[in-house]
């Protein structure tokens, strides 16, 4: 259309369709007025021409992690020896830790049913914790004797 309007002069339109058909194809037309942006603005390329500023540390940096602004505490029946694993929480990605306290009664724990119920299972023993672990996977629980309930406070990064 660009071209169409620059050749016009006192062609007639079938003379101007016409001398379009015959053109190359391939040919590559200036857009004109748009304003369109260099192609390193474009993908968003590293300008070789800046330069990097070094940056050296003298000190050893300090971290500290801070406490989340969400969680919850909940507590979960577990059926007395020989039940079978119960599911405690959901796999959560968003999940910064999770706290469990230490009942009268030994627990299992693991991140699934199979692993909770395996005899060489992590276990909560009593007069011992709080546990605190950092993982976002499933938890299960089982009770090894009489029925218990076991309290867990979850901390969440985000909704």
């Amino acid at each position: 259309m660009a071209r169409r309007n620059a050749r016009r002069g006192s062609r007639t339109e079938s003379e101007l369709e016409a001398i379009d058909r015959a053109a190359d194809p391939t040919e590559v037309v200036d857009p004109g007025e748009h304003d369109t942006p260099p192609l390193s603005a474009v993908l968003q390329a590293d300008d070789p021409d800046s330069l990097a500023v070094p940056v050296f540390l003298t000190n050893p940096v300090n971290v500290n992690q801070l406490p989340t602004s969400l969680g919850g505490m909940f507590s979960k029946r577990l059926a007395a020896s020989p039940a079978l694993a119960v599911q405690v929480l959901h796999k959560d990605d968003k999940r910064a830790s999770v706290t469990i306290t230490s009942p009268g009664i030994v627990v299992a724990i693991g991140r699934s049913q199979a692993e909770a119920d395996d005899e060489d299972a992590f276990r909560i023993d009593t007069n011992q914790g709080p546990y605190r672990f950092h993982f976002t996977e499933e938890l299960w629980a089982r009770s090894t004797g009489a029925e218990v309930r076991l309290s867990v406070a979850v901390e969440q990064w985000a909704r």
